[in-house]
């Protein structure tokens, strides 16, 4: 697709939506709870992860958003200091919250409403998700209807909000998406949806999103169709517009390159058309043997990082290091997998299920993944589980984290370490 003229993106900047979020020059990371305050509001945990949990304390705290609502996305805008937090599905319609990274207190104004008829929700009735749009100084959502949307679908989609003039735009209306990424400089969103799954609707798979022109469209791949193993997760490399789909029901990951991809909006349903000979995208095998949906990538390394569905296997795949024309196996390998090692309490690690949250801080190429009970963030070396994979799943030592009592360390001194989420007690 033809880029529009506006600045590039930055590189250090999420391409994938998630409910975790990191920021790589404060070395902080923002975590959307999953349970309300016990004051019933919505809640989310900061956490300082350039320390060393064996001998710093590194929970910073609860931020209450102070209204009833359940946060389901983070995203940092890194130059500003500022952390945006989506929230709904309380019956109450969707809203935006604004937080100074630095104070970790909400912003004036905060929270901003959606756009009228709409909640923030994505797939399997969970909250929505947001990323930052560091081209446009914007917030991205994903919405669905509320009870109150004048007919049905037309509040469901995507809408921006603009951080200066603290507006949102309408909803573009598309199907209700799963997890969602954004290509910043091209101003696309590539987003699975299930209604459009193969073999759960038309086939078609995920939406495209043309925000140049706000037009919620599709892309049908032939790779994604074939595989037919429900794409969940989803993130882009700004720099070659190589996307990557983690799917739920296969350890295989589909690549789809949109370098020349291009949008037709003359017909109905609107297409994102592949370039190149169709399909231009693989599929290929992460060797886990598991199903790998979480996914997100380092635009500087090249490289997606993969987390299993409720389980502790992570996987590295290299992508193409510039853009191409035409997309081919031997392009993508499958360079390392390994395994997460059982918590400083003991227990199995199991990465967090839909909504994933898996994560990249571009800056140090550090991987992070959110436990599904919530209680611990897991930091990963990507250099080394490229290198030495067998040694980041090294047990962590007997021991204790500071501030924590745990039956074990939180540093295996292997590339893992854990950093624990203390949730308040309601007694």
């Amino acid at each position: 697709m033809t880029p529009t003229a506006t600045p590039t993106a930055n590189a250090q900047i999420p391409t994938a939506s998630s409910i975790i979020s990191v920021d790589p020059s404060a070395e902080l990371v923002f975590v959307a709870m999953n349970q309300l305050a016990c004051n019933g509001d919505g809640q989310v945990a900061a956490l300082n992860v350039g320390v060393d949990p064996d001998t710093t304390d590194p929970f910073l705290g609860m931020i209450d958003l102070g209204h009833p609502d359940l946060p389901g996305g983070v995203a940092i805008d890194p130059a500003n200091h500022e952390v945006m937090v989506s929230s709904g599905l309380e019956g109450n319609g969707g809203f935006l919250d604004i937080i100074d990274e630095t104070s970790r207190t909400i912003v004036s104004g905060s929270p901003f409403a959606f756009p009228p008829g709409s909640d923030s929700e994505v797939t399997g009735g969970v909250p929505g998700q947001v990323l930052f749009d560091s081209v446009k100084g914007a917030a991205i959502v994903s919405t669905a209807d509320a009870s109150t949307c004048p007919t049905a679908g037309a509040c469901t989609g995507f809408a921006k909000f603009d951080l200066a003039a603290k507006t949102f735009s309408p909803v573009i209306q598309s199907a209700l998406a799963d997890q969602f990424a954004f290509n910043a400089t091209s101003q696309t969103i590539i987003a699975p949806a299930d209604s459009i799954d193969p073999g759960l609707g038309t086939g078609a798979g995920m939406d495209a999103i043309d925000l140049v022109n706000s037009a919620g469209c599709i892309i049908s791949d032939q790779s994604v169709s074939t595989l037919a193993a429900d794409p969940d997760g989803s993130a882009i490399d700004t720099t070659t517009n190589i996307a990557v789909a983690g799917n739920y029901f296969s350890p295989q990951a589909t690549v789809i390159n949109l370098n020349g991809a291009a949008f037709n909006e003359t017909v109905t349903p609107c297409m994102l058309n592949e370039g190149g000979t169709l399909p231009n995208s693989v599929n290929i095998d992460t060797g886990t043997g598991v199903n790998m949906p979480g996914v997100a990538v380092n635009p500087v390394t090249h490289q997606a990082f993969l987390t299993e569905n409720g389980g502790p296997t992570i996987a590295l795949l290299g992508l193409p290091s510039s853009p191409v024309t035409q997309l081919t196996s031997g392009m993508v390998t499958a360079l390392a997998v390994s395994s997460i090692p059982n918590d400083p309490n003991g227990n199995a690690f199991g990465a967090q299920t839909f909504p994933y949250a898996t994560v990249v801080d571009v800056a140090n190429n550090l991987g992070y993944a959110l436990s599904q009970n919530f209680d611990f963030i897991v930091q990963i070396d990507l250099s080394l589980l490229q290198s030495n994979p067998t040694a980041i799943s090294t047990p962590l030592p007997t021991g204790t984290c500071v501030g924590f009592s745990t039956s074990y360390a939180c540093d295996n001194g292997n590339g893992v370490k854990f950093f624990p989420i203390l949730v308040p007690g309601c007694g």
